[in-house]
């Protein structure tokens, strides 16, 4: 690690000059690690930093304390993040001791809806969130590794895509807080829904998934029509319809072909599907999204023949 990473997080260290001055803002504006810390890791900044501060616990436990003493306990699973030039005070819960990644940053301005994360009653102005799904947190931490390669290598390009990685945390945290991919604060529906995304052609069977989530097919039928409105099996034809959309709109694959990498048996049966809920049937959708995309090009070839004519005259 670096030295100012040393500097900010290593508990041995004095993290508040005399005089009362925070920590100065942080090279690159994004600097991370992932620390497993034992018995005695302590960290406190009277008057914060001037960066946003993010953790992500493995396993193990940590702690935040308020000016006044409150205690918030960071569990598996969970995202905190603190503001720039609020008071930090935080640590390890022994015997098992905190595994976490973190990052300082300053974020980008179109970042502020991601940032505004519920607070911490116990420590005001901290923010939570918990992480329920085990795809989700997965998912997390390869985007920190991510990070902390990056920035070590350092560069324009690597600095962007630590900043690109670091947005795609905050966007999965996001998601999770307002239940828009999952619908999705009940993890095992959560699953099904993840692993549907990941191969919407597979072959599923109620059993089958039922199994994998630790539910009867019954309880599971149950359980995802309460938490997202519609059925197993709407969810995977809606999602195979989905599919089936970009694959017309690269444009050169047959209905059938499309049907058949989508997951459906019948050409037949998709082409009503689709068009139910597109209002299209699959090759009127096709030859429209085709058209535009021709016309498109062709403005946009006139434009530069225009720009050509224009510098040469």
């Amino acid at each position: 690690m670096n030295e100012m990473a040393e500097r900010m997080h290593y508990p041995a260290v004095p993290l508040v000059r005399p005089g009362g001055e925070t920590d100065p803002v942080i090279p690159d504006s994004l600097m991370s690690a992932h620390y497993i810390q034992g018995k005695g890791y302590y960290v406190r900044r009277p008057h914060g930093s001037n960066t946003w501060l993010i953790f992500f616990t493995v396993r193990g436990f940590g702690y935040f304390i308020s000016p006044q003493g409150r205690v918030e306990t960071a569990w598996p699973g969970n995202i905190h993040l603190y503001p720039p030039g609020l008071y930090q005070e935080y640590g390890a819960v022994p015997p098992r001791g905190w595994d976490f990644h973190w990052a300082h940053f300053i974020p980008r301005p179109t970042w502020a809806p991601f940032l505004a994360l519920p607070e911490v009653k116990e420590v005001p102005e901290l923010r939570r969130a918990k992480i329920e799904s085990a795809v989700t947190r997965k998912r997390i931490i390869g985007s920190f590794e991510e990070i902390h390669r990056d920035t070590v290598m350092s560069g324009g390009p690597r600095i962007e895509l630590a900043f690109n990685s670091l947005e795609r945390i905050l966007l999965l945290v996001t998601e999770a807080v307002s239940g828009n991919s999952g619908r999705g604060a009940e993890p095992r529906v959560q699953k099904v829904l993840e692993a549907v995304a990941a191969a919407p052609s597979a072959k599923y069977t109620m059993e089958g998934l039922a199994k994998s989530v630790d539910l009867s097919p019954s309880r599971l039928a149950h359980l995802f029509k309460r938490v997202t409105g519609e059925s197993v099996m709407d969810m995977i034809v809606n999602t195979r319809l989905k599919e089936s959309s970009k694959l017309l709109r690269i444009g050169y694959r047959s209905v059938q072909e499309v049907a058949e990498m989508a997951g459906f048996n019948s050409p037949f049966y998709f082409s009503r599907r689709f068009a139910r809920k597109y209002g299209l049937s699959p090759s009127v959708y096709r030859a429209r999204f085709q058209q535009g995309r021709r016309e498109s090009i062709r403005s946009g070839a006139v434009s530069y023949a225009g720009k050509r004519l224009v510098r040469a005259g």
